[in-house]
């Protein structure tokens, strides 16, 4: 197993010498985020794309528009950057920085 110190400085050397703090932020939360739903996936805590429909309807229903806009986006946009890095084998800084 890991040790989450030495991914977390994995991840800060690996940034560019420029990088902003709130970059090096989100790449750390980006790499959390990704590996929390690697693991809901190795233990079977998944749903179906139409299960992940309703909430997200429900949710518009519940909290109005705002909430619903912003959850589907970040959703959207984690998903398919996801996918590409397991099948690429690509580390989240590359994604951010070289925009597929």
């Amino acid at each position: 197993m890991v040790i989450a110190k030495e991914v977390m400085t994995k991840i800060i050397q690996e940034q560019p010498e420029d990088a902003s703090y709130e970059e090096i932020m989100r790449e750390l939360a980006f790499e959390r985020m990704v590996e929390r739903g690697l693991e809901d996936s190795r233990k079977g805590r998944v749903i179906i794309n139409e299960e992940m429909e309703q909430r997200i309807r429900s949710w518009q229903k519940q909290d109005g528009h705002q909430r619903q806009k912003s959850g589907l986006k970040i959703f959207m946009a984690i998903l398919p950057k996801t996918k590409r890095m397991q099948h690429n084998g690509l580390r989240p800084g590359f994604i951010k920085r070289h925009r597929f």
